[in-house]
């Protein structure tokens, strides 16, 4: 009986770059990892994994801190896309989930998230009243992140560099969002969404708002938004919906947990 043997990558260095990419993200508490010990855990030289490394950060999967490294950005930006793949996976179990929501606020529902740097629905419910907002026309994927409320609180909560994207592929908001003429007070008026955690748009004939889904690290990975015409708000039904909106995004949240 032979024993089997290891299989040979094709590719060797590749297979070591994803080596470290194992070890990097068993540090789930992103401590960081000096080189020192990522090349003994490797049974590898210095200089082979320090390449491999440099390779790594320039591509976004590391970030080098002072030679301490940690996962990077399109790692985490990995994630978040797989979440929200999970949902489109599980679409029956996502949309029962936001009916019971879209019940309770009486109108229609949508939830987005940013994949591959571009805002994307990937669920959404119309509610059961007689006048409504059509969300799709409101939320379509093929408008600018800035366009809708579920795309700003996206790009609020976005890493940096997810940030940098969205205005190489979007460019500066103006008249898409409140006149926004440069790249440092759209990201002053996004400062300002994630301190109030919510994304409120009352101009025109439509009311519409959003609010963060976050992990348990506090990443977010979706936004989950709501909207209906303007003459059926009132202050106190506003200050209703919002608070539904909330407690929405949190049973949601609790759906990825459970998973």
């Amino acid at each position: 009986m032979t024993q089997n043997k290891k299989t040979k990558a094709p590719v060797e260095a590749l297979r070591k770059g994803l080596q470290i990419l194992e070890l990097l993200n068993a540090d789930w508490r992103r401590e960081g990892i000096p080189l020192a010990q990522i090349a003994q855990q490797m049974g590898q030289n210095k200089t082979t994994v320090h390449n491999l490394l440099k390779t790594l950060v320039i591509c976004g999967f590391a970030e080098n801190n002072d030679g301490v490294y940690t996962t990077g950005w399109k790692v985490r930006r990995l994630a978040k896309e797989q979440l929200a793949g999970d949902i489109v996976s599980q679409n029956q179990k996502w949309i029962g989930a936001l009916a019971v929501l879209s019940d309770k606020i009486e109108e229609p529902l949508v939830l987005a998230s940013l994949i591959q740097g571009r805002r994307q629905v990937i669920a959404r419910v119309e509610s059961t009243q007689s006048v409504q907002v059509n969300s799709k026309f409101c939320e379509q994927n093929d408008v600018t992140t800035w366009e809708t409320v579920t795309g700003r609180v996206l790009a609020a909560y976005a890493l940096d560099q997810e940030k940098l994207q969205l205005f190489e592929t979007d460019g500066i908001p103006g008249r898409s969002w409140n006149g926004l003429s440069t790249i440092e007070e759209t990201l002053a008026e996004l400062d300002r969404i994630k301190a109030n955690g919510i994304a409120i748009d009352a101009e025109g004939e439509v009311f519409s708002a959003a609010v963060p889904i976050m992990t348990s690290d506090g990443s977010v990975f979706a936004a989950l938004g709501v909207y209906l015409p303007m003459f059926r708000i009132s202050p106190y039904r506003q200050s209703s919906i919002l608070k539904l909106l909330k407690e929405g995004a949190q049973t949601l949240a609790s759906l990825i947990r459970n998973n």
